[in-house]
């Protein structure tokens, strides 16, 4: 599954019997799979999206490491989805058209009967059938299905016991303290370009929460 603005690969991991799913950055997943220890070798592996998001019993749960400290927060959302009229047909797979408002945005999603579980990219699902594509009214983000594999294989998943488990606004408020600390972890050119990184942040922690 692909990802945009940053064109970066996500990989999904379905259990269609137990209804579980789990959603991370391939690069991620590299590094999770792959025994990296070179600190030189790791820095190749960075990701624009660090969240880790697993859904099961019907809620999701969202894990990340920012720093040094393991984070992770539940919420319980059902998305409210419109469908609509429109269809269209790519490589012999029908879609059709759903829209919802989530997270501080109007979504859309491209979904499929032909591939009959209810699941889509990081915490979206409830649709018919599988999200093929989903994008916000703005094209921030848009995710696009790229392969679809079945196979017998169990997924790791982030043990719990590791991370402490906060509210969702608490959450956002220490990932951005943590992250804008003044301690040398990001390194900036000037002053305004720490502003214009700060800026970005808080769009997307307070006013366009994810």
């Amino acid at each position: 599954m692909n990802g945009k603005k940053s064109n970066e690969q996500f990989i999904m991991f379905i259990d269609a019997t137990d209804k579980k799913s789990f959603f991370q950055s391939s690069i991620n997943y590299a590094k999770d799979t792959i025994d990296i220890k070179d600190p030189v070798q790791l820095a190749g592996y960075e990701s624009d999206f660090n969240e880790k998001v697993l859904f099961d019993k019907n809620s999701f749960k969202t894990f990340e490491s920012v720093i040094d400290a393991k984070l992770s927060y539940s919420e319980n959302q059902k998305l409210n989805w419109i469908i609509l009229d429109k269809m269209k047909k790519e490589e012999n797979v029908t879609m059709q058209l759903a829209k919802t408002n989530a997270y501080g945005r109007v979504w859309y999603a491209w979904f499929s009967k032909d591939i009959p579980i209810d699941f889509g990219p990081y915490k979206f699902n409830g649709l018919p059938g599988f999200i093929v594509s989903l994008y916000d009214e703005k094209k921030d983000f848009v995710f696009t299905l790229q392969k679809f594999k079945k196979k017998n294989k169990t997924f790791k998943l982030p043990n719990s016991k590791n991370y402490k488990n906060i509210s969702k606004a608490t959450f956002n408020k220490t990932r951005f303290k943590i992250q804008t600390a003044d301690n040398g972890v990001v390194i900036f050119n000037n002053g305004k370009e720490r502003e214009s990184w700060i800026k970005k942040l808080e769009e997307r922690y307070s006013s366009l929460p994810l």
